[in-house]
């Protein structure tokens, strides 16, 4: 008689290993658990749950940010697409998203902290007043000798030149005729200035409106101030240079010095141009920040960076774009702390920007207590990227390493950095690739995950190093991760080479168990997550589609239903059934080389009547035969699954559990039963 063996699995809390050999796996652990989580209750395994769209119809092309802030009406999910600012109070699926589009904003030289409003005088003494003098008759012109070259913010030349309407305009300068300086009988004495423009760093230049002329005779002065003068500049420039012609004409019959000016001052300061963008635009990746004005009764507002600018909402009608006022810089990152704003901005890639304590719309250096930056120094050289926040610092990442910003009040700066800093040779990969979770920081690198204190950084995943080195490397940086709150949950969100591009694939730790689960596979792009609190309180998770939906993510089963779809519509219809695979450690019973005859299987678990559960066998070099069996109940059963025939004979005994159906499968654990056929008696 054949004597019986058996190979048993009831713990499950390992999780997915794919960075050891299955022959090598502990029997807790598992080769694959596609679309499968860890069963809440520690132990067994379960089929993911699934998501839902929550509104009817697409925002735009694709979901550039997103969020769910306490608004002054309740809870309000807020996100960036196709240009604009969607907002939706409360939780009713069937309500449309209202918009906001970003209004003109008016660009100005004034915007920076240079007083000579980005002028160049070459004119004599650096004054912007520029003369000729004439002691015959003739004429006299200086070409050049002022010169502005446009850009905003902060007076940055080539800057968001390209005026909607065409038009730029000039606050204020005087022209001046001096016949003082002389006697005799007649003098015709004219000064004129012309504008001149250039698109093309000043290669070709054109003059531009009308001459400005003022004239004078024998012992007169005259003086003409010109306020608000407009010219038209057409086509999309990418760079705007204006200059000055200046012309000085004499004739008559006279003798001593006439004198001709121009001054491109108004009052005190350099004159200014300004002209109006069409709004500063939205577009990812958007950094969303809660912040409280520092006044009694003060409501919340949410601050955010979208397209290269700053932006603020006040949850109801109003949309304002903050930089360039005030020293505000056009930032890209943006994260609250320590009582102020700090953000980044492309043009400076290196410089960090705080705003004034408690004030995100005040960004101007003057105080401790107001704005100011300084400029990082990473050993790589590249630019800042992400920000998060964890005890008492302020994380700054680069592609290739991660530093910390810190203090022990909101105005004592420190920048912890080079080997001081948190690492010199690993970073963040992407804007949304870092995420704080229970004190620590989790982000993810070109080398795979990485949790990050305040003082030193260490791998998360080696589990997973061939999924992480099999990632695309092409759109890596579009990767993100959220903490799902209700069930201490890590979530990444990655491009596979196999998802076309776009983040389709979700691999989950649970943070308790410091254990993985998925790869969770999805049928449509993700460009974003956030946290996400439902109506009930519980939380869960909320992603941007690249097809211009917002889903959430965690929809959980209840008694009355089992189903578990994808994509299920606002309404609740539709959705495409979620299909688990779990894959077990090669079974060896005991000994590599003893060779099996499998009996049965015996197997408990909450398998509803709709399921449509499959074990999987293989040995050896074959392929997997499948012994589907049939789920009686909708509660916890033992069930016994023959396998015995085909493909059930070897050495070495791999096992897949599969479910393709709309139903939530819970297994606990099973035992497999076998002959052992070197064995007679």
């Amino acid at each position: 008689m054949k004597r019986v063996v058996t190979e048993s699995r009831y713990d499950f809390r390992g999780g997915r290993n794919t960075a050891i050999s299955t022959d090598l796996l502990n029997p807790n652990e598992l080769v694959d658990c596609t679309n499968t989580r860890l069963s809440t209750v520690y132990g067994g395994f379960s089929k993911r749950t699934g998501c839902q769209r929550i509104h009817q119809t697409a925002l735009g092309a694709s979901i550039d940010g997103l969020t769910q802030w306490d608004g002054p009406n309740g809870k309000q999910v807020v996100a960036i697409a196709n240009g604009k600012l969607y907002y939706r109070d409360g939780f009713d699926y069937t309500v449309a998203f209202s918009s906001k589009t970003p209004t003109a904003t008016v660009k100005s030289t004034a915007n920076g902290t240079d007083p000579k409003f980005a002028w160049t005088d070459t004119c004599g003494s650096d004054d912007g007043i520029c003369s000729l003098s004439r002691t015959t008759n003739g004429t006299s012109t200086n070409t050049g000798g002022l010169t502005v070259k446009l850009g905003d913010p902060n007076q940055t030349e080539g800057s968001n030149v390209d005026a909607s309407d065409d038009v730029y305009v000039v606050d204020s300068f005087s022209v001046k005729a001096d016949g003082t300086g002389t006697s005799g009988i007649y003098l015709l004495l004219t000064t004129s200035v012309q504008f001149q423009v250039s698109t093309d760093s000043g290669g070709t230049w054109v003059n531009v409106g009308s001459a400005y002329q003022v004239t004078a005779s024998v012992g007169v002065v005259n003086t003409t101030t010109y306020n608000n003068q407009a010219f038209t500049v057409s086509g999309s420039p990418t760079h705007v240079w204006f200059r000055i012609v200046l012309t000085v004409t004499t004739n008559g019959n006279w003798s001593g010095t006439a004198t001709g000016t121009v001054t491109m001052k108004n009052g005190s300061s350099r004159s200014a141009f300004s002209w109006n963008t069409a709004g500063g635009g939205f577009s990812g990746p958007v950094f969303f920040m809660p912040f409280r004005d520092p006044a009694a009764n003060a409501k919340l507002k949410l601050y955010f960076s979208s397209g290269g600018h700053l932006w603020v909402w006040d949850g109801t009608t109003t949309l304002t774009q903050l930089d360039p006022t005030n020293g505000a810089p056009a930032a890209n990152a943006l994260i609250a702390y320590h009582t102020r704003a700090f953000a980044t901005q492309t043009s400076t890639p290196k410089t960090l920007f705080w705003s004034k304590i408690g004030d995100p719309t005040t960004w101007t250096p003057l105080t401790k207590a107001d704005g100011g930056f300084a400029v990082t120094d990473f050993l790589t050289g590249n630019a800042l990227v992400s920000f998060e926040v964890i005890g008492s610092s302020l994380l700054m990442g680069t592609k290739d390493s991660v530093m910390r910003f810190t203090g022990h009040a909101s105005d004592d700066i420190v920048i912890s950095q080079d080997t001081e800093g948190i690492t010199t040779d690993v970073g963040v990969v992407g804007p949304y690739a870092i995420k704080r979770f229970e004190n620590v920081c989790a982000f993810l690198s070109e080398r795979g995950p990485y949790a990050a204190t305040e003082t030193y950084a260490d791998p998360m995943g080696e589990q997973l190093n061939p999924d992480w080195f099999s990632l695309d490397t092409v759109n890596l940086g579009t990767s993100a991760i959220e903490y799902h709150r209700g069930r201490k949950e890590l979530w990444f969100l990655v491009p596979r080479t196999s998802d076309g591009g776009s983040n389709k694939t979700l691999f989950i730790q649970s943070v308790r168990l410091q254990s993985w689960q998925g790869p969770w596979a999805y049928s449509f792009g993700m460009t974003s997550l956030c946290k996400y609190t439902d109506i009930s309180g519980i939380p869960n998770i909320l992603s941007g589609g690249t097809d211009g939906f917002i889903r959430i993510m965690d929809v959980q089963t209840t008694s009355s239903t089992t189903t578990v779809l994808d994509d299920v519509l606002f309404d609740g219809t539709g959705g495409n059934a979620v299909t688990m695979t779990v894959e077990f450690p090669v079974l060896h019973f005991g000994s590599p080389g003893l060779k099996k005859a499998l009996k049965w299987l015996l197997l408990q678990g909450d398998l509803p009547a709709s399921s449509s559960p499959v074990i999987k066998i293989a040995f050896d070099s074959s392929g997997f035969t499948s012994f589907p069996f049939v789920a009686v109940d909708t509660a916890e059963e033992d069930y016994r699954v023959d396998i015995a025939g085909n493909n059930s004979q070897g050495f070495r005994c791999r096992m897949q559990f599969v479910d393709a159906s709309d139903q939530m499968v819970t297994v606990n654990g099973w035992t497999l039963v076998a002959w052992d056929y070197m064995r007679t008696s």
